[in-house]
């Protein structure tokens, strides 16, 4: 999925897992720039997808000089895309973003398994895109 994301919004992504110490780790990471890092989250089999937005909340209190995106990605028939602890996560990212202004940033993408099209989410994310590489 990676490999979709990065081609739609011509970003690089490492290939590797971002590891957040002991709050566990990010499936992949694309870097925009020294301090600005993109993290993705593949959403296949997670029953709670809220977590894994939370869990950046600890890396945004310490290190105060960076700004991440977390592009969170499902599929129509992912377990959390419609479930009460999916809509939290979508919540707590919006949360984050207020709490962390101009340092965090969340969208969500939902992609077609048949065609890896992106069915949701993309405008917003490209727009953001476009303002955060300025």
């Amino acid at each position: 999925m990676a490999g979709i994301v990065s081609t739609k919004l011509g970003l690089a992504f490492q290939g590797n897992q971002y590891d957040l110490e002991r709050w566990g780790r990010v499936d992949d990471y694309s870097i925009l720039s020294d301090q600005t890092l993109v993290f993705l989250e593949i959403e296949t089999r997670q029953k709670h997808p809220c977590t894994n937005v939370l869990k950046l909340w600890p890396i945004l209190e310490t290190q105060l000089s960076f700004r991440f995106l977390l592009i969170q990605v499902f599929f129509p028939d992912s377990p959390g895309l419609n479930s009460s602890r999916g809509n939290l996560g979508s919540w707590l990212g919006e949360k984050m973003e207020k709490e962390f202004p101009s340092r965090f940033f969340y969208r969500r993408l939902v992609i077609s398994k048949q065609t890896n099209e992106i069915v949701e989410g993309s405008k917003s994310l490209e727009d953001l895109l476009g303002r955060l590489t300025l």
